[in-house]
């Protein structure tokens, strides 16, 4: 699991455990995130060059992948927010960004790629996806689902792409997301929408 960030209560890892062990299956679930090792840092080559062999040599089945999405927040265009720095027509970053926002745009960039490279590279290898990412909110705001490298790995992939609100699978917010791959059953999450309570 790219991006995975630290073991918490009832986390992704914690229902796939559960799940196979009532299928009586064995799971060997990699959680990979700088903040448990920063060996796992995926703008390191050794570390992609690491992953890709392993992904080529049959050894991994499912990439789950959660590239980060600080840069790409819409929060950035509102009043009071960070500033923006990227846009529909620049979703990989402003030409002329400060060098500290430039490194931090480049890195995200290196981090979604990377994933967008092992996903389709494993699918080549007869393996499965999921990728996650905020849903696109359309008009002139970035996101990575509108760009032609994402769509391209899309459409070699035969993926099948589904928006929900994640309050309405017990997430806190509200928080529009995407999730696309060449997995059966995925669509089940299509569309599902907050409920309508409150959010805090």
């Amino acid at each position: 699991h790219l991006f995975d960030g630290l073991p918490r209560p009832q986390d992704i890892e914690h229902f796939l455990q559960k799940r196979c062990a009532e299928a009586g299956l064995r799971l060997l679930y990699l959680p990979m995130d700088l903040e448990a090792d920063e060996c796992w840092g995926l703008t390191r080559p050794d570390t992609v060059n690491l992953l890709m062999g392993l992904i080529q040599e049959g050894l991994v089945d499912v990439i789950l992948a959660g590239p980060p999405c600080s840069t790409f927040s819409r929060a950035r265009h509102r009043p009071g927010g960070p500033p923006p720095v990227r846009s529909r027509a620049q979703p990989w970053g402003f030409i002329n960004l400060p060098a500290a926002q430039r490194r931090r745009v480049d890195e995200a960039n290196l981090l979604a790629l990377a994933a967008m490279c092992m996903a389709e590279t494993l699918h080549q290898c007869g393996g499965c996806y999921i990728v996650e990412h905020p849903e696109d909110p359309g008009e002139e705001f970035p996101s990575l689902w509108s760009t032609p490298e994402m769509l391209g790995m899309l459409q070699r992939t035969g993926a099948v792409s589904c928006n929900f609100d994640q309050c309405a699978w017990g997430g806190i917010a509200r928080k529009p997301t995407t999730i696309a791959g060449a997995l059966d059953e995925l669509s089940a999450l299509a569309d599902t929408r907050c409920p309508g309570v409150s959010h805090t």
